[in-house]
Formats: C-alpha cells, structure tokens, sequence
C-alpha cells in the first residue's frame, strides 16, 4: 500500500512539475541551497520555484514538499500550502516536523482549532519538541483559552528555556491579562535568547509607549529597525513615540521612512497627515489623509483630522462638511460637534446649537461656554399705569 502511495505522489509530482526545466544531479544541492537561502530570507515566492524544479527530478522529494509547503503557508496562499503538505504525508505521515509545519499552516489561516489538532499530532509523534508546545500556546491563546495556553508555554521552556519564541509568545498573552511588567520580562528573556528578534524589540517597545515612557519605546523601535531596515510597522511606531516626546520632525520623517517601504500603510498615512498638520505643511496632510480615507473611509478620525486642515486654511465650509460627516459615523463624540461651534461667531445661533449638542454629550468646554454665554432673554418695559377717577379725585 506504500508503495502505491509513493507511486502516486510521484505521478502527481511528474504531472504537476512537467513544465519546470530540469536540473541536473551536480546541480541540486546548488538549487536547494539557493532554495533554502531565499526561505530563511523570507523570499518565500522566489523559493518556491526552486523547490518544484527539485520536485521534478525526484530529488529528496519529501523535504521539498515540506519547505515549499511551508512557502505557500508564509505568502498566504494556504489551501495551496495544504495540497502540497498532502503530498508529503502520503509519503511519510508519521513526520512530526510536517504535522507542525501543517498546524503552522492553519494558524497562519487563523483556523487555530485545526491547528491545535496538527500541533497535538505533531506532539504525540514527538513530544520533546519546544516550539511545537510554544505554537500550540499561540493556538489556545487565539482561543482565549488562557490557562491551556500557559500551560503550553510553560511546557515549551522547561524543554528549552532559550526557546525565543516561547517567550515572545508568553509576553503576548500576559500583556492581553494586564501584567504589563511581566510581559517585559519575558520579552527581555525572548532578547536575551535571540538577539536578533526584531519582533520582540518591537513589541517591548509597544509596551513602554503603552506605559509613558517614550525615551525607552524609541530604543527598542530603534533597535526592531536596525535588525529590519525595510520593516514599516517599525518605522511607525518610532515616529509614534517622537510624537510623545513632542519631536514632530523626527515623527514626520519616520512616518515618511514608514510609508517608502509600504507606501498604502494606512496608520503611516494617517500619522504623515496629523504630522503634515501639526508642522502647517496643509498640502501634504490632506494628500495623506485622502490617501488613508481611500483605504479606510469609515474612520472617523481621519475625517476630523482633514476638516483641521481645511480649518486651519480657512477653508470653514469644508471643515464643517467633514465634521459633519464625522458626526454620522460617531453621533456619540462630543468634539466634532464642538468643532463645528467653534467656526462660528460667539453671537451665532449655529454656534449655540452645535455647543448645545456637545454639551449634552459631556464636552465641558462647550458647557463652560453656554454658562457663559446665557441666552438673552428680551426685558420688555413694564405698562403704564392708567389713572382711574377715584385718584383723580383724590388730586383735586
């Protein structure tokens, strides 16, 4: 029966790779070693080639399955990661590595049920293996299953207790319980592991911003970026604690640097546009902002941000449009109403509608001013009095 399996696989393969120019055998090991290098360089597509022209020639046919599964995986192509890992365990199903690669697969596709049920087979097979207990963690935990989840990190260190990722896995979930000083110490531990994990940088630095202290978040953004130059996720979130630091500039150039190496980033376009406003540069911030709208036009945020911009220029019946538009995605934010007051006149009935509206939705801005400017109730002069005939007589 295997060996009909195993000639199965191979006819699909053969079927499947027809196209692919053969390599020769001196060839090989140069292909896989290429195919390998552009993988742990996260150049999954560009490895993928390479994996089926080995697949053509037979050559280690299980191995390649598996790392071109794996590809397919990290490019999201995942029922296509799924078809290829089917080729592999019809050739050697009892591969605990594989059943990882495939709970990887499911995780990747957020299906962390499936996954738990690859990662468990994958246990059973080997039980001694730190990252497949870290990654069964990462599953429970997409679960809210916490304490399983713990458990499961837990489990994954006293196998290995430089296992970086099980750190970094742990810290997330401490973070989404609270304990802020915790998730630290196991990112400084995930660090300490693995010098070179510009994840956990980043996410430490995550966590200092979180707690007000923004000297210490750039350090740590800084150090994510020097480990990932062209990471934009990084660069933004730098330019996010410049801005708590109240260093606009540098803000806006990382922003800038964000948005070079993904140039439709939304927050980065977002965050070039509030910068873009603060540094009077109007142009340019509403260039971002429509960018970002373009993506996301139901963010009420962004409209706000333009109708400042359009403020600041002036520009009042655009403003109030956007604002305006503001209130009917969020009826319930008592700023854009405010702001719409405060393009008016203080003798302005507009005015005094809008300040109305924000009043009741708790601005106390807009209350202080209607306590200060009470409505004007016309004092109308009292009648005279007519003299009846009795005071007449009296006066004779």
């Amino acid at each position: 029966m295997k060996l009909f399996l195993l000639i199965v696989v191979n006819v699909l393969i053969q079927s499947q790779y027809w196209s692919i120019a053969k390599t020769t055998s001196s060839e090989s090991t140069d292909v896989r070693n290429r195919a390998d290098s552009l993988k742990n360089a996260k150049s999954f597509a560009d490895a993928i080639p390479l994996y089926d022209s080995l697949l053509v020639q037979q050559i280690d046919q299980f191995e390649n399955l598996v790392s071109k599964g794996e590809c397919q995986a990290q490019i999201g192509e995942i029922n296509q990661s799924l078809e290829t890992f089917k080729l592999a365990i019809a050739i050697d199903s009892t591969n605990a590595g594989l059943w990882k690669s495939i709970g990887d697969a499911y995780l990747f596709a957020n299906l962390p049920q499936s996954a738990i049920k690859s990662y468990t087979r994958s246990i059973q097979l080997n039980g001694a293996n730190s990252k497949t207990y870290s990654s069964l963690g990462a599953a429970y935990q997409r679960l809210n299953h916490v304490d399983t989840a713990e458990r499961a990190f837990k489990k994954a260190l006293d196998i290995d207790s430089m296992n970086h990722e099980a750190w970094y896995n742990w810290s997330l979930l401490l973070h989404s319980k609270g304990s802020v000083d915790q998730a630290i110490q196991c990112l400084k531990r995930s660090i300490s592991s693995k010098e070179d994990f510009a994840p956990a940088f980043n996410n430490l630095g995550m966590l200092y911003y979180g707690a007000g202290f923004p000297d210490s978040a750039l350090a740590s953004f800084n150090a994510a970026i020097l480990l990932d130059k062209q990471n934009a996720l990084y660069y933004n979130n730098a330019g996010l604690a410049c801005l708590d630091k109240r260093d606009t500039l540098t803000a806006y150039n990382f922003f800038k640097n964000a948005l070079r190496y993904d140039s439709m980033n939304v927050k980065a376009l977002y965050n070039a546009g509030l910068t873009s406003y603060f540094l009077l540069q109007y142009k340019d911030g509403i260039q971002f902002i429509t960018k970002a709208l373009q993506q996301q036009p139901n963010v009420p945020d962004y409209w706000y941000t333009l109708g400042l911009i359009h403020a600041s220029s002036n520009e009042k019946h655009l403003a109030s449009g956007y604002w305006l538009k503001c209130m009917s995605l969020d009826s319930t934010n008592s700023s854009y109403s405010y702001a719409i007051g405060s393009l008016y006149d203080d003798n302005s009935p507009v005015k005094r509608e809008y300040y109305t509206i924000s009043a009741s939705l708790g601005n106390e801005k807009a209350k202080t001013w209607l306590i200060a400017n009470p409505v004007k109730t016309e004092i109308l002069p009292e009648p005279k009095k007519t003299e009846t005939k009795k005071s007449k007589k009296k006066k004779k």
